[in-house]
């Protein structure tokens, strides 16, 4: 890899150069949810561990907990922890686009032009329109690196067909202690906020099973499942093909089914149902409340503003790990919140920042078409680089078999 100006990305450059669009906003095209699945439990008798496209069965109701609550309960034998060496690849998302409860929620003649690329085998349809297909959680650090330019991370890319694919690429984290119970927390406030799954789902009965327990009778909190949403959404000139993870629905917000139509006769889109379940250390001293308005309220407003979730439910917990309050907040006004905290920040800085790195990673992926490459920020050069990647089973070898030519 060269080291000109051109082939990399100068953060602080960018930085300066952005103060003088200080709240300027970016076009940005409401998410529409065009698909979703389901990842088994790995403690599912039949499924352990296995995408179930097009179910709901994982979509839990939200149902507010009981005050106050032990997050310490059942820690650590009842924590199912995500598998070390478990990935999320890119052709999750392909296979997502490409199943039958996804193209039933295109128009007839969308359908019609898919089915034909289905004979070309190319699984184009949503894909073809899409600029970039990625998960959420790569928006999430390409976007929040102003907010946190010490943190450096890593994505893994390669254009194909003329669509940037971006792959989630899991970089060494700082450890600190006792993260592996702050992670349970989280959990253990989302198995608190979930009821049963809405009515209409795939499960037996409209039911939710018996909750698996430990030999002390605690409920275990199982990390390994999960409900996604595949969204298609605009951020400034990048059209986008995301999947995100969604915690769960509010049963009191009236639900629209994928593919209905409003009446307008164009497919509706079921987001206002959705929640994103979050926990916080309530704060003992002036700078916890900056880190809380300063870092995490960014961090929450950017994971559900890409996603179109819009609303947050927030719980606080005292030192020792009991949940003492839950809030609820829309998505729209936590900037307002923490500029009322006197701890303003600027939310649009984060997309523009986004759609400028996701523009220049798209011109040096148009150079180097069909290979795997990697994009990397590192905090110590403030810039992101790229460097071309070789060997087996490359980003570029696992799209040529799912996508041919």
């Amino acid at each position: 890899m060269g080291s000109t100006e051109q082939e990399v990305f100068c953060v602080q450059s960018w930085l300066a150069r952005d103060q003088g669009r200080r709240a300027r906003p970016i076009e940005i095209l409401r998410p529409q949810q065009v698909g979703c699945w389901t990842k088994e439990s790995v403690k599912s008798a039949t499924q352990a561990g296995q995408y179930s496209y097009g179910s709901k069965n994982g979509l839990m109701e939200f149902a507010s907990p009981q005050l106050p609550q032990d997050l310490n309960e059942g820690y650590p034998e009842a924590f199912e922890r995500k598998p070390e060496d478990e990935g999320t690849p890119v052709e999750t998302i392909i296979r997502g686009a490409m199943h039958s409860s996804t193209l039933s929620n295109l128009g007839p003649r969308q359908q019609q032009q898919q089915q034909q690329c289905f004979e070309q085998q190319h699984a184009r349809g949503l894909i073809q329109g899409a600029d970039v297909v990625t998960f959420r959680n790569n928006l999430n650090k390409i976007c929040g690196t102003p907010l946190s330019p010490r943190d450096g991370w890593v994505v893994e890319a390669c254009m194909h067909n003329n669509t940037l694919f971006l792959d989630i690429s899991k970089s060494e984290q700082a450890s600190f202690p006792d993260a592996d119970r702050f992670n349970y927390y989280g959990y253990k406030f989302e198995s608190l906020c979930t009821a049963v799954p809405p009515q209409g789902s795939e499960i037996d009965g409209g039911g939710r099973p018996e909750a698996p327990t430990t030999s002390r009778g605690h409920p275990i909190v199982d990390s390994t499942s999960e409900y996604a949403i595949l969204v298609k959404v605009k951020l400034g000139q990048q059209s986008i093909l995301m999947a995100a993870e969604v915690d769960c629905v509010d049963p009191a917000a009236q639900s629209v089914a994928p593919g209905s139509t409003s009446s307008g006769g164009s497919p509706a889109t079921p987001m206002a149902p959705y929640l994103e379940l979050k926990t916080y250390k309530i704060p003992d001293h002036p700078g916890q409340r900056k880190t809380l308005y300063s870092q995490k309220y960014p961090k929450w407003w950017l994971q559900s503003f890409l996603a179109g979730v819009p609303e947050l439910i927030l719980g606080g917990r005292d030192n020792k790990g009991f949940l003492k309050e839950v809030q609820r907040i829309p998505v729209q006004e936590l900037p307002s919140a923490a500029e009322k905290a006197g701890h303003k920040w600027d939310a649009w800085k984060l997309l523009r920042f986004g759609e400028d790195v996701l523009g220049w990673m798209q011109s040096v992926s148009r150079l180097h078409p069909g290979q795997a490459l990697r994009f990397e920020y590192k905090p110590d050069q403030g810039r992101i680089s790229w460097s071309a990647r070789h060997g087996d089973d490359t980003l570029a070898q696992r799209l040529q078999q799912i996508l041919p030519n």
